[in-house]
């Protein structure tokens, strides 16, 4: 046996592999990259649910993601007099974001819901 060639196919293995590896690695994060989510907190309802995440195609640095809009004939999700909205602090008194809309995010974001008597 031809130890030299047995190295030389090793070696070629080897290197082939971690090149694999390696662009695999650069795909998946290229890919994550590639689209930003928002996490919509839902432990609010009287049966907290998991958290909604909605996706969107990064372009130009940001991703366009219209939010979910409040059912207002669900009892759990809707006052009368009141607006729903959504913040990014979990204490938030004031609505940054409004269900049905669209907006651009450049960033993960994860949104809480928010409750404000006749407006934002």
């Amino acid at each position: 046996m031809c130890f030299p060639c047995f190295r030389n196919l090793q070696c070629a293995f080897q290197a082939a592999f971690k090149q694999c590896f390696l662009f695999g690695r650069l795909w998946a994060r290229a890919a994550d990259a590639e689209q930003i989510t928002v996490t919509i907190d839902r432990s609010y309802s009287a049966v907290p649910l998991d958290d909604l995440q909605l996706k969107g195609a990064v372009s130009n640095g940001k991703a366009n993601i219209t939010l979910p809009e409040f059912d207002k004939e669900d009892f759990f999700t809707h006052v009368a007099g009141y607006t729903w909205g959504f913040s990014s602090d979990p204490e938030g008194k004031k609505i940054e974001y409004y269900g049905g809309k669209s907006y651009d995010f450049t960033k993960d974001t994860k949104l809480y819901r928010v409750l404000v008597k006749y407006g934002g």
